[in-house]
């Protein structure tokens, strides 16, 4: 079982300015310059910074592929959709399953560009725990805010309501789910497959949550190989913050330590953030988890447009 990040934003899409060009260029400029790296050989130097210091995490917000041979799971519908879609034009598939943690605009709004929804004969399951994902998808897609109805939707779509705590099966994944703290509330996914689990914990805040809750969160990560994990903000942003909704990967490493986690991946990244603040982040990340829990196995990296991992 593999993740594929189509879209690790959070809150807006956020492309590159100009000024954020010239400050990446300037950068690898001078790297190339240091290591006298021979203009024949740019596209392997580049690859390489991007897998050893990464300088790329993109502007689409949320929509990752989870695949296990020919089975897949799409893990909501930002912006990143529309990327998505175009691979699966190439595969010619004819169904698809979304889960939707929450239906915030920067959630859902890859929906309306997501090609195999346009193309009669496909079959498009949407799953959440909310009982309103059908009416969302229809306003989204109404007059005066979009010239295509839902209504001329080519394809044929299902939505399934999931009851709290219950464990679904959807081809070969089996998928929990878990309440989670954010504002119109949000529920994080744990799949299984092939004795291999991912948990994606988007969008929420547990900085000031109870022993409960914490225990809740840990329990729900054991053992899995890879958790994905909001940390939109930095450990100071956090404190300006509160209560906006999202969290900083401090707490998750203060969560997970005892929870026999293989890879926590920070994920949701600031529209404002750029690459030199989000290392950052991970550099404290990693101090962090050194100083408080030394003991811990996990590794901690960070979602970027286009990263594949395997569980």
């Amino acid at each position: 079982m593999q993740i594929k990040f189509f879209g690790c934003r959070g809150s807006i899409p956020a492309p590159l300015n100009f000024a954020q060009i010239k400050d990446l260029f300037k950068y690898l400029y001078e790297i190339a310059i240091k290591h006298n790296i021979d203009p024949k050989n740019i596209t392997d130097f580049l690859d390489q910074q991007q897998n050893n210091n990464p300088y790329f995490f993109g502007g689409n917000t949320s929509a990752n592929l989870i695949q296990d041979d020919d089975n897949i799971l799409i893990l909501e519908a930002g912006s990143g959709l529309r990327e998505m879609a175009t691979g699966f034009m190439q595969e010619k598939r004819k169904e698809y399953h979304i889960l939707m943690g929450h239906f915030h605009w920067d959630h859902i709004q890859g929906l309306p560009f997501f090609i195999p929804a346009f193309i009669p004969g496909n079959t498009i399951h949407v799953y959440s725990v909310q009982p309103y994902a059908e009416e969302v998808f229809k306003k989204q897609m109404s007059s005066p805010t979009f010239p295509v109805d839902f209504s001329l939707l080519g394809a044929n779509f299902i939505f399934h309501q999931i009851k709290p705590a219950q464990e679904i099966q959807i081809n070969n994944f089996t998928v929990n789910t878990l309440e989670m703290h954010h504002p119109d509330g949000c529920w994080g996914y744990q799949i299984n497959s092939n004795n291999k689990r991912i948990c994606y914990l988007s969008d929420t805040e547990i900085t000031n949550a109870n022993s409960t809750t914490i225990k809740n969160y840990a329990d729900f990560v054991g053992d899995a190989d890879i958790v994905i994990a909001d940390s939109q903000y930095s450990f100071v942003e956090y404190f300006k913050k509160q209560h906006w909704g999202h969290s900083n990967i401090t707490t998750f490493i203060d969560i997970l330590k005892n929870s026999n986690v293989k890879k926590l991946i920070m994920y949701h990244h600031d529209p404002m953030a750029n690459f030199q603040s989000i290392n950052k982040s991970l550099e404290i990340a990693k101090r962090y988890q050194t100083l408080t829990a030394p003991d811990s196995s996990f590794e901690i990296s960070t979602a970027q447009e286009g990263l594949t991992i395997q569980a």
